[in-house]
């Protein structure tokens, strides 16, 4: 089977033998070199039966099958049972459905809440299934349970899993009310209707092009199937082998299509039905509106085709809207706008528009949803002025072209996620029929290019923020393209109607040569791209840090901050504690700080404070500190580089778990490294034992009180603890009813207080589920005064318990994640300690800097989480 750089490697290729037909193809019409076109047009054909290819990745299956069984999931239950789970109930009624037979979701676990975009304990659910299922008749209920059960058995348990913390269903009503005549009318124990409805996308792709072939000729045709197999967001799989995703974009280009052959009042209705379905392709409707009040303000009269256009749009729209409102009520609607209001709301990191060009000056994720909200004003200015600008740049274009045009406030007023940029194949559509103007053919151009360009991109950005805002801008140099190309004087854009060059015999050698170089210099830049090194090359120091003595930690600092809130007063001596969550010093941390040449004191400067102000500070470092060993076979391994050290003992951790899914990543030998270097540094690393055995804990005397910590993972939490970790004799503790009681029980009888550090829960999860709140509470009843929780990534909510406090996650402090905005931001945690126990704690918000890696405080005070009844 083709790699996945191979295959991406391949539609470069494709996409620049396009690009390089496409300008020989504008010479040959405008100089009219008929006699060899057909050579081009040989190629061009070849081209787009690659191109074909590639849209199918080239026989590559996920699962072993085309369908893609987590969209397909989505709309086939979001249209077939719509009447009975609305779009909040999709997930709720799943697992209730699931929990009545196969059991394959973690019934401890959260679901997404389709309403708020939040999560649901599943007890929520359950204690509320008789609500949820009463929806259902019998009948309907076990047919729901027969689809969940086919689609929870083609993929593995952990996609399951994450597919119910997905964000649902999001087709309207109408949409809805069409499909779901074909999900009501195949079952899923139909094979041959299924696989029906998985070709129903290519089917309607195809009927597409054949629509471009009859409108606008071959030609275009072969350059658009070019462009749409190759174009960079369809290298992703979100939308293939899905079910009707493609409808939308076929009725735009149709609707484009049917305006060039004059069949204005059926392009209305056709369009009708995109907007219907989706939404913003009415947005479309822009350029033709544009148009049609250029030609009403030149001949003093309304143009009958327009009429018949916006006249068949609205009574189809119409027509289409009140059938779903009579089919499904007027429930349906309701809570299709409430879960789109939402879910327009979130900032997402894979996101493609105007808007997150607009939010790039904001640096971090909380800076980002703040600005925005400060400069609404500044943000409509912009809309208003490029919609004005867009209006007339209008008045020049033909008809379908003009609809094509509607691309630019799609892009300015909409910002969906990036594979519905599917529809850059109707902007395509503006410039590819006239190539005998140069300006059309360097426009048809930008958009082989910006493909290109994306899968160079790719190669050194993943799919996150960055790489969308990449997108963006290339997308909006697009739209500026459009716009300007038609709005400015033709003297002043000289090559609008300028003749292309007749290629003489050295431009075409040349012209060989460099294209040929170019093929080679990709190809071996995609077989040279390294791995991504876990163990990267020891980042010079410019000055090493003054190691921080614990004892030498003073109040003082803490008194000149000015920012930690009092506690209560109290005669008894006392101490502060600090505790972090997640601190991962390897891959993207170290890759960024040594690029930019920093050590790795950077990550902690602005913390460092905080941390250093605590009698004693904890963490949980989550890699080994090593560079040697060797690399187990698992998904994600980490190995830092032991001038590490010299962070987390500027940082002036005391103690750090080593309980965790990742300590063992590159075996023993990187494992004792990690000990020896931090207890060479007085750091002290806990949680492991040999098989299970009692920890040795670590005991700290701060002003006569003494504190005792243990560490531990949970081997319930899905990826808390590491299967792969079995075969060694050494490893982290588990977090066993037995050995907490064991290990508190022993340790109370040595100090004043017990902190245990657990590495539980569900990842991405802001709610901790049954099995944590359980666990927590256990510990505290054994002896326990403080449970400190990491492993979500994310922050969930701590609480006190009895006279004990349970932090059930304190988030990433240092790491390396941005694809969900949650994992940047976290908290620091302080802690007052008496003999008797934690009398008061309070938090810090902290968020992460991307490319920085540097948690910073977001406010200008601590947080108090007082005691009750204190």
């Amino acid at each position: 089977m083709i790699s996945p750089d191979i295959r991406e490697f391949l539609k470069v290729l494709v996409a620049e033998g396009a690009l390089a037909l496409l300008i020989i193809y504008g010479m040959q019409i405008r100089h009219e070199l008929r006699q060899k076109m057909w050579i081009t047009g040989v190629a061009l054909v070849l081209v787009a039966a690659v191109a074909v290819g590639a849209y199918f990745e080239f026989g590559w299956k996920r699962y072993g099958t085309f369908m893609n069984n987590h969209d397909f999931y989505h709309y086939y239950t979001g249209t077939k049972y719509a009447p009975e789970i609305g779009y909040y109930n999709q997930y709720a009624a799943s697992l209730l459905a699931d929990h009545e037979q196969n059991k394959v979701f973690d019934t401890k676990s959260s679901v997404r809440n389709l309403e708020t975009h939040g999560y649901t304990p599943t007890r929520e659910i359950f204690a509320n299934q008789d609500a949820i299922k009463g929806r259902f008749t019998p009948a309907r209920w076990e047919e729901f349970k027969k689809d969940i059960l086919y689609f929870q058995k083609r993929v593995p348990q952990a996609k399951w899993q994450q597919m119910l913390r997905d964000k649902g269903y999001n087709g309207t009503p109408v949409w809805s009310m069409v499909t779901g005549t074909f999900t009501n009318s195949i079952r899923t124990s139909n094979d041959p209707g299924m696989s029906a409805l998985i070709a129903a996308d290519p089917i309607i792709l195809a009927i597409m092009f054949l629509f471009i072939w009859w409108a606008f000729g071959p030609w275009t045709a072969l350059f658009a199937i070019a462009f749409f197999g190759t174009n960079f967001v369809t290298d992703f799989v979100h939308i293939k082998g899905a079910l009707f995703r493609m409808d939308w974009i076929a009725c735009i280009v149709i609707s484009m299509c049917l305006v060039h052959k004059k069949c204005f009042g059926l392009a209305g209705a056709v369009l009708a039905y995109a907007a219907a379905a989706r939404i913003f392709p009415a947005v479309f409707l822009f350029g033709m509106g544009s148009l049609a009040c250029w030609d009403c303000l030149a001949t003093r009269k309304i143009n009958r085709d327009y009429l018949r256009f916006f006249a068949t749009f609205f009574i189809t729209a119409t027509l289409l809207t009140g059938l779903s409102y009579l089919y499904y009520g007027p429930a349906l609607w309701h809570e299709f706008i409430v879960k789109i209001g939402v879910h327009n709301k979130d900032i997402s990191t894979t996101r493609v528009g105007f808007k997150y060009i607009f939010l790039w000056p904001f640096e971090s994720f909380g800076d980002k949803v703040r600005g925005f909200e400060a400069h609404q004003t500044a943000w409509w200015c912009c809309q208003g002025a490029m919609l004005f600008i867009t209006f007339f740049a209008a008045r020049k274009l033909k008809p379908y072209q003009a609809l094509g045009l509607g691309f630019v406030p799609a892009f300015f007023l909409t910002a969906p996620t990036f594979y519905y940029y599917i529809l850059l194949i109707a902007p395509l559509l503006v410039f590819l029929p006239e190539p005998k103007r140069a300006s059309n053919v360097v426009g048809a151009s930008l958009f082989f290019i910006t493909s290109i360009a994306g899968y160079g991109l790719h190669m050194v950005y993943e799919l996150n923020f960055t790489l969308c805002f990449l997108l963006s801008s290339m997308y909006g140099i697009i739209c500026l393209y459009m716009v300007g190309v038609n709005l400015m004087p033709e003297k002043l854009i000289g090559f609008a109607k300028a003749k292309l060059p007749r290629p003489s015999g050295m431009v075409k050698h040349f012209a060989g040569i460099a294209y040929v170089a170019l093929l080679v210099g990709l190809f071996l830049a995609y077989r040279g791209t390294p791995e991504k090194k876990e163990v990267p090359t020891p980042i010079p120091t410019e000055a090493a840090p003054t190691p921080v003595d614990p004892a030498a930690k003073t109040r003082a600092l803490r008194e000149s901050m000015g920012k930690s809130i009092a506690a209560p007063r109290d005669d008894a001596p006392s101490i502060t504690l600090a505790l972090v969550g997640d601190i991962m010093l390897s891959r993207g941390v170290s890759r960024d700080l040594e690029a930019r040449k920093l050590d790795y004191t950077y990550p902690f400067l602005a913390t460092a404070p905080l941390l250093q102000t605590a009698d004693i500070a904890f963490g949980n470092l989550e890699c080994p500190v090593s560079g040697r060993g060797e690399k187990l076979d698992k998904n994600y391994t980490f190995n830092a580089a032991p001038e590490a050290v010299e962070g987390l003992t500027f940082a002036g951790f005391d103690v750090l778990s080593l309980a965790n899914n990742h300590t063992l990543d590159y075996g023993l030998v990187a494992l004792d490294d990690t000990i020896r270097i931090l207890s060479e540094n007085e750091i002290v690393g806990i949680g492991i034992s040999e098989k299970d055995g009692p920890q040795e804990p670590a005991i700290l005397e701060r002003n006569g009180i003494r504190v005792g910590f243990l560490a531990y993972v949970d081997p319930n939490s899905p990826f808390g603890d590491a299967k792969e970790f079995l075969p060694f004799e050494k490893g982290p503790v588990k977090a066993l009813e037995a050995s907490l009681t064991r290990d508190i029980a022993a340790l109370n009888e040595k100090v004043d207080i017990v902190v245990v550090s657990i590495h539980w829960g569900i990842e991405y999860m802001d709610d901790p589920d049954e099995a944590q709140i359980a666990l927590g509470q256990f510990a505290i009843d054994q002896g326990a005064d403080i449970v400190a929780g990491h492993h979500p990534h994310v922050q969930q909510e701590p609480t006190w318990y009895k006279d004990g406090l349970i932090i059930y996650s304190m988030g990433n402090f240092v790491f390396d994640q941005r694809s969900r905005p949650k994992t940047l931001l976290s908290r620091l945690y302080t802690v007052t300690l008496t003999k008797s126990g934690p009398t008061f704690a309070q938090y810090r918000p902290l968020e992460l800097v991307i490319k920085d890696w540097q948690p910073r405080p977001t406010g200008p005070q601590y947080i108090p989480l007082p005691k009750p009844g204190k």
